[in-house]
């Protein structure tokens, strides 16, 4: 991806249509998995990108994110996330099986 659309995601990520809708779809969903249960819960964000939905996740458990960018990591720091391993996906993702009870791949 372009650097300069980290910044522009960044931004709108608040606003622009798409990322509001994938914000309520992503809500619909965890609030139909009992919230209250949730609150334990550890989820997971794969490419997380500029942290729009990792931040939303942190709502409703303990948020973990992967990215492979360091443009966007920047962008996820700015957001106060931190539980975010820089890695790549489509090879491997650094975690055990079965320690998360969400897991979102989206956009990517």
């Amino acid at each position: 991806m372009e650097k300069d659309e980290y910044s522009i995601m960044y931004d709108i990520g608040q606003s622009y249509w798409w990322f509001v809708g994938k914000q309520f779809l992503v809500k619909s969903i965890l609030r139909k998995l009992k919230p209250s249960r949730l609150k334990k819960d550890r989820m997971l964000d794969i490419g997380c990108g500029t942290g729009i939905i990792l931040k939303l996740l942190g709502g409703y458990g303990i948020a973990y994110g992967v990215e492979l960018s360091m443009d966007a990591i920047q962008f996820l720091k700015r957001r106060d996330l931190h539980f975010v391993v820089r890695s790549d996906a489509g090879i491997s993702i650094p975690f055990k099986e079965d320690v998360f009870s969400v897991i979102t791949c989206l956009d990517v």
